[in-house]
């Protein structure tokens, strides 16, 4: 037995709480991010923090910190006795993920588990349910869109199972007020069960931008970063930029940074659309503040959101930036407009006006960057988001032993 086995299977130090956290991989996502940060900064004194992943893989595997046991429903078929054709059956089934799960939690005696993501919720419900452990679920998107694509072979079903999942957590946890009022009105949840707990931004990694002779090129350069994934926008950015370039005559380039499910059918769009000399794709980057802080202007198309990452640490890099007003997220982050421009989300003509009124004239947006920076600092210190967490935790494990 490894040293990681002797602990999982030991029981919880009396002085701390054990805390399984749990989501899909470790991809360089924002939610990813967000469990990195987590389990980075958690009070160890109070918190012994595992992690539970349903495929170990992922960007951001390897920086995940060394006292942090990792266990995978899915380590890859060499770990697996069975032959591939019945490993690929059972990684496909939901039933086998609980089962794994409720194993899992059996054997470690969490005293909170905490999921991130919409999936996350849903496969952990059920098994801490039945092991009758206290669950912290964080809510990081609008679920309805997820909800959609998750059970549209039957939509009523999932909605009331999806309902069931919140309901039976201890706590329910949005990254943004916004969100947290679309919960209870959505799933129509008890009002005191839904709290607000903020992202944890890294704001030590941010660069801001260095001083440079003007730029004589002529050419506005933009940067977007996110998952290339429906939810993002991406489709609505080349269509403005289509519109800028081969329209308006304006000399436009756009970096995108991130990987995702998208990024073939985004490739061919730029090809289509004859976009090739106006759009770079820059893959993953595991810091790209300095990309953004170097950029003339950040642009996020998204669909919708929970608390986007990128665009608070846009905003953070003194870079101006413009923002779908998707129904949860940049409202709060750019304060109603204040710190930024708005535009409707999925609106590529109304997205284009605004870019094309920055090349006009980028004094007035550059002139609100400094309040932006400072609203955004003072809003998202890291440290207050983890005492926040931390309160939580243990409220929903305190809640639990009591209950």
């Amino acid at each position: 037995m490894s040293a990681d086995e002797r602990r999982l299977s030991s029981p919880p130090e009396a002085s701390r709480l054990r805390v399984v956290f749990v989501i899909g991989t470790m991809a360089a996502g924002g939610a990813e991010r967000q469990i990195l940060e987590i389990l980075t900064r958690l009070d160890r004194a109070r918190f012994e923090p595992l992690l539970y992943l349903d495929e170990r893989s992922g960007e951001l595997l390897s920086e995940v910190p060394e006292d942090v046991v990792i266990t995978a429903f899915w380590d890859g078929p060499h770990r697996h006795p069975l032959p591939l054709r019945w490993l690929e059956f059972v990684r496909a089934t939901a039933a086998a993920r609980i089962v794994h799960q409720a194993a899992f939690f059996r054997r470690v005696r969490p005293d909170v588990v905490y999921d991130r993501t919409f999936m996350a919720t849903m496969l952990t419900a059920l098994p801490t349910w039945l092991c009758k452990i206290s669950r912290v679920s964080c809510v990081v998107a609008d679920p309805e869109p997820d909800l959609r694509d998750c059970f549209r072979a039957a939509p009523k079903w999932g909605y009331r199972f999806a309902r069931w999942a919140y309901s039976a957590a201890a706590v329910v946890v949005c990254n943004a007020e916004h969100l947290r009022q679309r919960m209870i009105d959505y799933f129509a949840l008890p009002d005191h069960m839904v709290t607000v707990s903020p992202n944890v931004i890294n704001l030590d990694r941010i660069s801001l931008p260095m001083p440079s002779p003007p730029n004589t090129t002529g050419r506005t350069e933009l940067i977007t970063v996110g998952r290339l994934h429906p939810q993002k926008g991406h489709r609505h950015l080349f269509e403005a930029l289509d519109e800028l370039v081969h329209v308006r005559g304006r000399d436009v380039r756009l970096t995108i940074v991130g990987r995702g499910p998208l990024e073939a059918e985004l490739r061919s769009l730029v090809l289509m659309r004859q976009l090739s000399e106006h759009v770079r794709f820059a893959g993953y980057v595991p810091n790209p503040s300095g990309l953004v802080a170097a950029a003339d202007l950040f642009v996020l198309p998204s669909l919708y959101e929970g608390m986007p990452n990128a665009l608070v640490e846009a905003v953070a890099s003194g870079t101006p930036a413009i923002a779908a007003d998707c129904p949860t997220g940049p409202r709060e982050v750019l304060d109603d407009g204040r710190n930024g421009t708005l535009v409707p989300p999925g609106d590529a003509r109304v997205l284009a006006d605004a870019i094309d009124a920055f090349i006009a004239d980028p004094a007035p947006f550059r002139a609100r960057t400094a309040a932006a920076r400072e609203f955004v600092l003072q809003r998202y210190d890291a440290s207050a988001s983890v005492r926040r967490l931390e309160e939580v935790l243990l409220s929903a494990a305190t809640r639990h032993r009591t209950g």
